[in-house]
C-alpha cells in the first residue's frame, strides 16, 4: 500500500506538499518509509461507554494538537470495511480514490464521525464499531451488511 494519500490539514509542516487546495502526504519523498527510533510499535486502544472501540495502529507522521480532526473539518479517508462476525469485506476503497466529507455533519454512520474525531492526518486506525452507532438492527444492502452487525473499519487519513 503506497504511502501518497489525499489528506486534509489545517496547516502545513515538513512533510506536507499543497497541490490543488488539498494536501498530500508523503513522510520521506522518494523513498521507503524509516521506522520511527524510540516509539513504541504497539497500538493503543481506547474504548468508549457506548462500545465504540478506537485502536490506533502506529502513527505515520507525528500528531500535533493543532492538526486533529474536529467538526467541520473536511476529511479525505482510504478504509476497508468488514464484518466482525467472519471477517467478510463489504466495502473499501483500495485501488480507488479516498472517500471526502465533513466530519458531523451526518453523512457517515455515527460509529465513523466519532472515531475519526481526534485522529490526525496519516495516522492509521482500527475501528470496532457496535450496531447501534453502525446500520442498528435493520443493516443495509440486501443483506450485505446484516441487521445488529458489529463492523470492523481499518482506515488511514
Amino acid at each position: 500500500m503506497g504511502l501518497l494519500s489525499l489528506i486534509y490539514c489545517k496547516r502545513l509542516h515538513a512533510g506536507f506538499y499543497r497541490k490543488y487546495n488539498f494536501v498530500f502526504l508523503s513522510p520521506h519523498p522518494g523513498r521507503r518509509p524509516i521506522r520511527q527510533r524510540g516509539r513504541d510499535s504497539s497500538s493503543t486502544v481506547t474504548t468508549s461507554p457506548d462500545g465504540l472501540k478506537k485502536e490506533r495502529l502506529r502513527p505515520l507522521v507525528p500528531c500535533n494538537r493543532l492538526d486533529r480532526a474536529e467538526a467541520g473539518d473536511r476529511v479525505f479517508v482510504s478504509y476497508t470495511g468488514s464484518l466482525q462476525s467472519d471477517g467478510k469485506v463489504f466495502d473499501s476503497t483500495e485501488g480507488k480514490d479516498p472517500i471526502s466529507f465533513e466530519l458531523g455533519s451526518g453523512l457517515v454512520i455515527k460509529g465513523w464521525e466519532r472515531g475519526i474525531e481526534g485522529t490526525c492526518p496519516g495516522q492509521r486506525v482500527r475501528l470496532t464499531i457496535p450496531p447501534e452507532l453502525g446500520y442498528g438492527s435493520e443493516g443495509v444492502g440486501e443483506g450485505v451488511i446484516p441487521g445488529g452487525a458489529t463492523l470492523v473499519t481499518n482506515m488511514l487519513f
